[in-house]
């Protein structure tokens, strides 16, 4: 079908924050190749608003840039009002193909101050992220020359977020049962952070391993892995962790980390009329060296530690690898599931880490940090089309106490299907921050009637002295081959700098081929 030129659907939207505002897109098909769309804002706060997106494709790649601008106000998080300040934001990206192997872009995400696009309506991420890369891939190798940068858009001061010039990177695996039985890996690794003010740092990282994997006699399945790994630091002006008012500048020091996991299970499976039932114990033991705390190594990618099923064989549980888990220690647990032969499963994980020597390193409160360790566990259930249920949780050793739980469901019918999730976690100390989390969202969805369907949502903070409602959203539709309408009210209490909380109205009427208004 041919593309047309012309006006879209005009939006009309009655916000605490913009007051009254309307949005009036124009599409420009400028050729085949590239089009781009304007959408001026024109709102009684801010006056007008320029916003568009460009989207061109090439033979060997494509762009989109969505860009806005506007000349307003701005309050900061300091309380203080900037009166006529220039604001916008750049999302977007480019990739291109360079040929088969290589390819080259940048990714780009950037706003003048963070609170532009959640005022505008557009949440952004807590950290937008701008990369410049060209990367390849051939056989099992992979390599990749990268530059970032980082806008932290997360309310209240923040650390300051390091330029990444450059972060070098590759990685490659051998054949499959060619080396004594296994394969081979190597990844490797050159990164450079600097700040303005705070620490840099330059690291080299190499890590070479080897894993096998075998059928035993009897039905047992063994996993062997091994590595080592060596990092290479460079740090300067680093404040000493353990030296109160000590800075390092132009300083080096060397980790070298062997590490090694035996990995043995014994996976079970019975057959029944209707379904199958699995089971499979598994037990682990990983071991690596146990170091004391070296000063000079910083910890700037294992900072948001975290223990459940999905890591509880893991050798290292850190997110990244300026951490690592250290001593002897021995994972063990269970894995089942009830799988019908028509439609439907549940599955059920549990397992418990207990060390045999200790890693004094490890944060407390993670779960991990005594002999042994909290339990962790992860129901999933559906049996059919009428349920579906995620429960992940983590309970003390004792299984007394609750460290985390949440359960996330949705049930019912066509006509009535309710919906809810509900997050607790403990106030852990990791990396310094304590933060509870009780949070609870329900809602459900109705499509009482051929046309028409409703919906309701609600999220609240259950948090002693901040319990209460944060949003809540409630809409009634109507859609059929020609017409479609839509009436939504939404209550946000939430509190964002430069963001009114209260009421937004919402309302959309469109005809098929015809255009109609969006509000």
């Amino acid at each position: 079908m041919k593309r047309r030129q012309g006006l879209l659907n005009a939006r009309y939207i009655n916000s605490p924050t913009l007051g009254n505002s309307v949005v009036v897109p124009y599409y420009f098909d400028i050729s085949p190749d590239m089009d781009y769309t304007i959408r001026p804002n024109f709102s009684a706060t801010d006056g007008l608003r320029m916003a568009g997106t460009l989207r061109k494709r090439y033979e060997h790649g494509d762009v989109k840039i969505d860009h806005s601008i506007v000349i307003a106000d701005r309050l900061d998080d300091d309380g203080v009002v900037k009166q006529d300040q220039i604001r916008g934001h750049l999302l977007g990206y480019a990739h291109f193909d360079l040929d088969n192997v290589f390819r080259t872009g940048a990714d780009f995400a950037a706003q003048t101050d963070k609170n532009y696009l959640a005022r505008y309506g557009e949440t952004p991420d807590d950290i937008l992220t701008n990369r410049l890369f060209i990367e390849g891939f051939k056989g099992r190798s992979f390599g990749a020359a990268e530059m970032f940068y980082f806008q932290d858009n997360r309310p209240g001061a923040r650390p300051e977020q390091p330029l990444v010039l450059p972060r070098l990177r590759y990685s490659q695996i051998g054949e499959p049962n060619m080396t004594l039985g296994g394969r081979w890996s190597f990844d490797g690794e050159a990164i450079a952070l600097k700040r303005d003010s705070g620490q840099d740092v330059r690291k080299f990282a190499t890590d070479f391993g080897w894993q096998r994997r075998d059928i035993l006699p009897h039905g047992f399945v063994s996993n062997l892995k091994a590595s080592v790994r060596n990092d290479t630091y460079w740090v300067y002006n680093m404040a000493s962790s353990v030296t109160p008012g000590r800075t390092y500048d132009d300083e080096v020091t060397n980790r070298l980390f062997p590490q090694g996991q035996v990995m043995l299970s014994y996976p079970l499976a019975g057959y029944a009329e209707t379904f199958t039932h699995t089971i499979e114990p598994i037990v682990a033991l990983n071991a690596s060296p146990t170091r004391k705390l070296n000063p000079l190594i910083p910890n700037e990618d294992s900072l948001d530690v975290d223990f459940d099923t999905s890591n509880l064989f893991d050798l290292n549980r850190y997110p990244g690898t300026d951490s690592l888990e250290q001593g002897l220690r021995t994972a063990y647990g269970f894995k089942t599931g009830f799988y019908n032969h028509g439609d439907g499963f549940s599955e059920f994980t549990f397992g418990q880490n207990y060390r045999i020597s200790d890693d004094p390193l490890y944060p407390k409160g993670a779960g991990l940090d005594s002999p042994l360790s909290d339990y962790v566990g992860q129901l999933k259930l559906e049996p059919g089309n009428w349920l579906s249920m995620n429960y992940t949780f983590r309970l003390d050793k004792d299984l007394s106490t609750s460290r985390r739980h949440e359960v996330s469901t949705n049930f019912g019918i066509w006509e009535f299907r309710p919906r809810f999730t509900y997050t607790y976690s403990d106030p852990a100390v990791v990396a310094g921050i304590i933060n509870r989390v009780e949070e609870l969202k329900f809602g459900f969805t109705s499509n009482f009637a051929k046309f028409w369907a409703f919906n309701f949502d609600q999220t609240n903070d259950l948090r002693p002295g901040t319990d209460g409602p944060r949003v809540t959203t409630v809409s009634l539709g109507y859609m059929d081959e020609c017409f479609t309408s839509l009436l939504s009210f939404s209550r946000d209490h939430t509190v964002r700098t430069d963001v009114q909380s209260g009421d937004t109205f919402y309302f959309r009427v469109l005809f098929k081929h015809l255009g109609g208004i969006d509000g």
